[in-house]
């Protein structure tokens, strides 16, 4: 698959038989991308994939998934084993490294998710290696860039969950399997080994990536391509490197598992939708997905068909085993994020489709052809055909790579919006607000007091950690205190804090002057303060203090009460069937009504 030779195959007649190109082919790619430094297109690629992730990168609001890896990282190491042994044990991994990465350099928004970026960065400079090895060095060069340009690329490199590691670690597993293949040694397996454990560590889901893998091996050890005896050694070498790298997951697996239904019961399961806009997903753009696809596709006409192919299966064989076992368990793991680590596969494609369009682009204009046949020109014009081709061939990679990049601009800035990361499924739009927990912060910093209590009212608050994002903006700075906290996460060894039984016990407990209320809207305004607010929380704040100022943020509602009994709601305020079908519960107030005696009901405040 490479343009490397299997071992006992002579390279000269390797690289000619599986490129069907003359032996001055290379030269003219040289010409464009082969005079710098090895390491000069790897770098580049890296420094624009970080360039573009540090472009607005606190622009975003932490969001759910981010405020959870806060979370967890901000406790002691027992105390994050304990929590692992009860929700996230697929996430352990990356949470042990955030909790030294914070200890080390802090826990500020763009430092929180700078290891994703580095990650982002990594995962360019082993596409370029990749494209190289299999397409050549223009190839190389322009499948770096092109995984650089995804704007999905920047969306995940800025944000602090471990899909960044998964994909430079896939990445780089594919690498060392490349290597292990070519000089098949001890020491080459055990590293490609290594990686597959950590694969797995990272997130056990992109172990579908396996059998992308298994895929490229077919393609790379076709007919022709070494002899039978060495094809199955290198064969039985795999599936021993494989089985040594997953089996310590195993312990893992089985904790993950027991916790799959608490964690990820909501994602749908799959069909054939699904994966009609899995690309576009997976890009974060529609425009880009389909420029992807087509270079990706042009990459099947040219000379390197095998390595075409084992790419394509690096890219879609992962798809397919997820989707298949979402559809036929009663669990499904099929989100376009948990599959981020085949866009190295799609960059390498689409690099390679590049290439083969400008070496194209290069013979036309020389009055040959890229591969090598049909008419060329005379001989006598050989010393002039390579200056002319070359800037031909660069001008076609510049021009490919500007429309990439043009194409993505528009989601590149909407990525970088406030609300940005609770876009799930982007480039589709959610049907919800996103919660503004800067937002809140900023409130309650502007108006406090020392004293003030803050209560966290939805009943499914928790679920938005509405108290782990105020908590974050708040950190290091005076913050009101929970006054309806009960168990916290570390004491339950869990991620969320529970709130007490009984709310007025409580209530009376604390005995603040003021009262932080806030409530989770994700649809529109509320008309009442206590909207979605438990029936018992509610009654028990109305008994002994009044609304005397609400704002609306994105996703959220906040009022200021003070001390001073608010008059009794009308019983058409509290509908609680929204609530009792998703909670089981009918201790709700979820309706709205007039607004509390002495509300100021102010504008929606906008995204930063």
């Amino acid at each position: 698959m490479d343009a490397r030779p299997v071992p006992g195959r002579r390279a000269g007649a390797d690289s000619l038989r599986s490129s069907g190109r003359a032996p001055t082919a290379p030269t003219a790619r040289a010409a464009v991308f082969g005079r710098g430094h090895p390491a000069a297109a790897p770098a580049a690629a890296a420094l624009l994939t970080l360039a573009l992730c540090l472009w607005r990168a606190d622009g975003p609001v932490m969001w759910r998934d981010e405020l959870a890896t806060w979370n967890a990282s901000q406790r002691s190491v027992p105390e994050l084993f304990a929590m692992l042994g009860n929700v996230d044990a697929s996430a352990g991994g990356f949470y042990l490294f955030m909790h030294g990465w914070t200890a080390l350099f802090g826990d500020g928004t763009v430092t929180m998710r700078l290891p994703a970026m580095l990650a982002m960065a990594g995962t360019a400079a082993c596409v370029v290696l990749l494209g190289r090895r299999a397409f050549g060095p223009r190839a190389g060069a322009a499948a770096g860039l092109v995984f650089a340009l995804l704007p999905s690329v920047s969306r995940y490199g800025q944000e602090a969950r471990g899909y960044g590691f998964v994909c430079l670690t896939f990445a780089v597993a594919t690498l060392l399997l490349a290597r292990a293949v070519d000089r098949p040694t001890a020491g080459r397996w055990a590293a490609y080994s290594a990686a597959v454990a950590f694969l797995g560590l990272w997130h056990l889901v992109a172990l579908a990536g396996l059998a992308g893998h298994a895929a490229w091996l077919v393609a790379r050890l076709g007919p022709g391509r070494a002899r039978g005896d060495e094809r199955r050694g290198v064969r039985r070498a795999f599936a021993v490197a494989v089985a040594a790298g997953t089996a310590p997951l195993a312990p893992l697996a089985a904790v993950a598992g027991g916790q799959r239904v608490r964690q990820i019961e909501w994602i749908p399961r799959p069909d054939l939708d699904s994966l009609q806009v899995l690309l576009p997903r997976l890009a974060a753009s529609g425009p880009v997905a389909v420029a992807l696809a087509v270079l990706a596709l042009g990459a099947c006409t040219g000379p390197h068909r095998r390595a075409v192919a084992g790419y394509f299966g690096a890219a879609l064989l992962p798809v397919a085993v997820v989707w298949a076992v979402s559809r036929a368990g009663d669990t499904s793991y099929f989100l376009p994020r948990y599959l981020l680590f085949t866009l190295p596969a799609w960059a390498v494609l689409a690099g390679a489709g590049i290439a083969l369009l400008a070496d194209r682009a290069a013979a036309a204009r020389a009055g040959g052809r890229a591969d090598g046949r049909g008419p060329t020109a005379p001989r006598t014009a050989a010393p002039t055909a390579a200056p002319t081709a070359a800037p031909t061939a660069a001008a076609a990679v510049a021009v490919s790579l500007t429309l990439v990049a043009a194409i993505g601009v528009s989601d590149q800035r909407q990525l970088r919006e406030p609300g940005a990361h609770e876009q799930r499924d982007y480039p589709e739009r959610a049907s919800i607000s996103w919660v503004d927990y800067q937002g809140i912060a900023d409130l309650v910093r502007a108006r406090q007091r020392p004293g003030d209590g803050i209560v966290y009212a939805s009943v499914d608050q928790r679920l938005w950690h509405t108290d782990t994002g105020v908590e974050y903006y708040l950190r290091g700075e005076l913050r009101p205190d929970d006054v309806l906290s009960g168990r916290s996460g570390p004491d339950r060894d869990d991620l969320w804090t529970y709130d007490c039984v009984d709310s007025e016990a409580c209530l009376r407990a604390a005995d603040p002057e003021r009262i932080w209320l806030v409530v989770i809207v994700l649809r529109g305004v509320p008309e009442n303060p206590f909207a979605g607010v438990a029936r018992s929380t509610a009654r028990a704040l109305r008994q002994g203090y009044h609304v005397v100022e609400s704002v609306a943020v994105p996703g959220a509602y906040v009022s200021l009460m003070e001390r001073g009994a608010t008059p009794p709601a009308p019983e058409d305020d509290c509908d609680s069937g929204l609530l009792a079908r998703r909670w089981g519960t009918d201790d709700a107030c979820p309706g709205t009504g007039a607004s509390a005696p002495g509300a100021v009901n102010l504008p929606a405040r906008e995204g930063r």
